[in-house]
């Protein structure tokens, strides 16, 4: 299945909440199997992300990141797009992941909300 880093990003955490039902055995390995390889995607955004701020963050004399108000690490002023451009770039990377795909039977023992169902939905063949 292919979905863009950014799909990753934002099903995760009701991917998880899937970990907390009681699910047949051969789900429940789908489920952990997917969330596995997600993880994984998930490290490397985090790593790259964290390049990109190491390369845009603002750092005082002493080589510290200087942080704003919100307690988050400003930028340089002159790079705020790029940061976010190529942040955006690297969120809409298409990713080929290799787990099978979940089907709307194996999930009906779960209560979802259209908002999480909407989450799942990359990850759902009917």
């Amino acid at each position: 299945m292919t979905v863009t880093l950014n799909t990753i990003m934002g099903s995760t955490e009701v991917l998880q909440q899937l970990l907390n039902i009681n699910f047949p055995a051969r789900t429940a390995y789908k489920i952990a199997r997917l969330l596995a390889e997600i993880e994984k995607e998930q490290e490397i955004v985090h790593k790259t992300r964290t390049q990109l701020i190491d390369k845009y963050g603002q750092k005082d004399d002493s080589g510290k990141f200087i942080l704003n108000e919100e307690k988050n690490i400003q930028l340089k002023p002159d790079c705020v797009e790029k940061f976010n451009q190529e942040l955006m770039e690297l969120l809409e990377t298409n990713i080929e992941l290799t787990s099978p795909y979940l089907t709307l039977e194996e999930l009906e023992i779960a209560n979802f909300t259209p908002q999480q169902m909407y989450m799942l939905m990359p990850y759902i063949q009917e």
